[in-house]
């Protein structure tokens, strides 16, 4: 339920501005959810490692980019099937 509520708070926000691009520091799961529901792209740029939300379905919606810095955290990612992993 609290994934929800910040999904539609993240989807109003995209609505009154009408954004191309939501940028965040690490993967956020909700920010992911809520632009693959408004077909807004999401750049997420993760530092953390590892970083357990990766390890989400949400990493694998189709709108996000997903910058990681560790190389084995990136091969293990790939392994997962995110796609536009960098």
């Amino acid at each position: 339920a609290h994934l929800q509520q910040d999904v539609e708070m993240v989807i109003e926000i995209l609505e009154e501005g009408h954004y191309d691009l939501v940028i965040t520091y690490d993967f956020c799961s909700s920010v992911s959810s809520a632009c693959a529901e408004m077909g807004v792209k999401y750049y997420s740029w993760v530092y953390d490692s590892p970083l357990l939300e990766l390890y989400s379905d949400f990493s694998k919606n189709p709108v996000n980019h997903i910058s990681v810095f560790d190389k084995k955290q990136y091969e293990r990612m790939k392994e997962f099937g995110i796609p536009n992993l960098y």
